[in-house]
């Protein structure tokens, strides 16, 4: 599945949130504060599971009701009874800097990528069995304009730290389901220490900027049952993005294929990608419109990034907290 694909499942949980909006942000995050002092301290009630992330392996209490879904490097956790709220247990990270230099960055990136309000600054808690835990609060708006609810929250243990992302959409799921997300996020944890014998992983890359330019230029692809993506980067600065996105229903073939072409830039950790040209065609074997050639809007992204040695060679990884990590293989 594709991270387009993967963004659209997940932005289904916020159109639902939308639709049964019953009260404002601020209160559910009246909620959230009241309660921090307790996510530390808050017993679950259920039996806590060894779940495998991306990057390593955490102990979670998944409440009964709730249910457990893999989308791209991440793990989402959701009630049965509603889409208005969601619990995304994003890839393990490996960092070699200070957990609350840390916090503060990658917080800071989700406040960017997503356009959020900060409410209640950044808390650090004492480690605990070996585990400390940070959390933030803010709010930002979906992409049907309906204000929601975020709640970020991290554990680490030695040099490995498990992002979680909650997100709310109404007072209500609020209400019904708090008590479910504090006895998650209470239980977090990393039963023993992932990193011993690791090597850690600093925010960013701990080559010089010249180097990473140098390795950065080639291609990257990524294959999967129903994507072929690929990304060439230039010693210029330009860039190629080709993302074919192919589905089978029914006796039906939906495909989507996305061409992409700009300039690229590099500061430190971050990939700043400046789209020029956006073109998508897309064809449907039983639409009535059964092909479409369109332009379309151009945007600029910028992601946190890596450059690492993969069991198959260099990979490239891109960071997107809604979608989790993107990685691209060297060709």
């Amino acid at each position: 599945m594709s991270a387009e694909a993967i963004a659209r499942k997940d932005g289904r949980h916020l159109e639902r949130a939308s639709r049964r909006r019953t009260g404002s942000g601020a209160a559910v995050l009246a909620v959230f504060y009241a309660s921090v002092v307790c996510v530390s301290e808050t017993p679950g009630n259920d039996a806590p599971r060894m779940i495998a992330i991306a990057g390593g392996t955490v102990v979670v209490a998944l409440p009964g009701g709730w249910e457990e879904s893999k989308n791209g490097g991440a793990t989402t956790l959701t009630p049965s009874d509603t889409g208005a709220c969601a619990v995304r247990l994003l890839p393990v990270e490996k960092v070699g800097v200070g957990f609350q230099e840390w916090f503060t960055e990658a917080w800071w990136r989700f406040k960017e990528d997503n356009a959020a309000e900060e409410q209640v600054p950044a808390k650090h808690y004492p480690a605990e069995d070996g585990n400390e835990v940070a959390a933030a609060y803010g709010a930002f708006l979906d992409r049907g304009g309906a204000r929601v609810s975020v709640m970020y929250h991290a554990v680490r243990r030695g040099c490995c730290v498990q992002p979680v992302v909650v997100l709310i959409g109404d007072t209500e799921a609020a209400s019904l389901h708090m008590t479910d997300i504090l006895t998650i996020l209470a239980s977090v944890r990393f039963p023993e220490d992932p990193s011993a014998g690791a090597e850690p992983m600093a925010v960013g890359n701990s080559a010089s900027d010249e180097e990473l330019d140098s390795i950065l230029v080639g291609e990257w692809g990524s294959t999967s049952a129903t994507t072929v993506e690929s990304y060439t980067f230039t010693a210029d600065h330009s860039y190629a993005y080709s993302g074919l996105l192919q589905s089978s229903f029914g006796g039906c073939t939906m495909s989507v294929f996305n061409t992409v072409t700009g300039k690229w830039s590099m500061n430190v950790d971050r990939l700043t990608l400046q789209e020029e040209r956006f073109r998508q065609k897309s064809a449907d074997s039983c639409g009535s419109a059964n092909y479409d050639d369109k332009e379309r809007p151009v945007a600029t992204h910028v992601y946190p990034f890596r450059i690492k040695r993969g069991e198959h060679g260099l990979e490239l990884a891109l960071l997107n907290l809604k979608v989790g990590e993107m990685t691209y293989r060297r060709r």
